[in-house]
């Protein structure tokens, strides 16, 4: 193959891959989330990002839902975090909007229980939460509040808050602990109440439904059990906010 084609073949990729990339307003993220990232989620594949800190979001405020997120996240500083992205594009014949069945989805709070979960530690397969038993729930308009108790090896029970909010395009939904959590093992509090969110949402932009979930926990760095700890928390997030969201493909 001589360089004539050679330059020709490469000049075809790169307009080929500029058009593909351009075919997406991506700016509700900042320059975290990389070409490659953006062309997994074109892809219809979902991007994991494990960023430690809120400092390696790639999500910016772009409306009112991701300043808000971003708000919460800033407020509890977490130093285990996760970010969950995936971008669903609308198609006319689906019986339910995504916003829809997501809301129908993150309401059944007893379904939670039995999400499967892989423990790196132990590898093997488990359930991300043993059970998940609601106290109270009430509804005004489009807004819903819950109360519930989560059970999660090896942290045991806790009580946890949850904020689900609906329109027709968009959600948002922030489930928050109220109680301590502590592991188990050896009886050492990890989590003290409100430091561990999980935020998911969803809206319309540009021909897509974009779905984002961050979760965050603020906890202490225990140098003997940093990466048990880490692994555990950051594990449970991505595993919670991916399950929700390939319950809609």
């Amino acid at each position: 193959m001589n360089i004539k084609k050679i330059l020709f073949i490469y000049i075809l990729i790169f307009i080929v891959s500029f058009i593909f990339s351009e075919s997406f307003d991506f700016s509700m993220f900042n320059d975290k989330l990389t070409e490659e990232e953006k062309t997994k989620l074109l892809n219809g594949q979902m991007v994991i990002r494990n960023i430690d800190t809120k400092e390696n979001m790639c999500l910016q405020g772009f409306n009112h839902l991701t300043k808000r997120i971003l708000l919460g996240v800033e407020d509890l500083n977490p130093n285990y975090t996760a970010e969950v992205i995936y971008l669903i594009k609308d198609d006319e014949n689906r019986t339910k909007s995504v916003t829809k069945q997501l809301n129908e989805i993150l309401l059944k709070l007893e379904d939670y229980a039995g999400i499967p979960y892989y423990s790196q530690r132990n590898k093997i397969w488990r359930e991300l939460y043993s059970s998940v038993v609601m106290k109270e729930k009430n509804t005004f308009g489009s807004s819903t509040t819950m109360k519930a108790v989560y059970e999660m090896e090896p942290f045991g029970f806790f009580d946890c808050d949850i904020i689900l909010e609906k329109d027709d395009e968009e959600l948002f939904y922030l489930s928050k602990n109220t109680s301590k959590l502590t592991y188990s093992e050896l009886n050492i509090t990890c989590v003290k109440p409100e430091n561990m969110h999980v935020y998911i949402s969803t809206f319309k932009h540009d021909g897509y439904s974009v779905l984002y979930g961050v979760g965050g926990v603020a906890a202490p760095s225990i140098f003997f059990m940093r990466k048990r700890i880490e692994t555990s928390f950051i594990n449970r997030i991505k595993t919670f906010c991916a399950y929700m969201f390939e319950k809609l493909q």
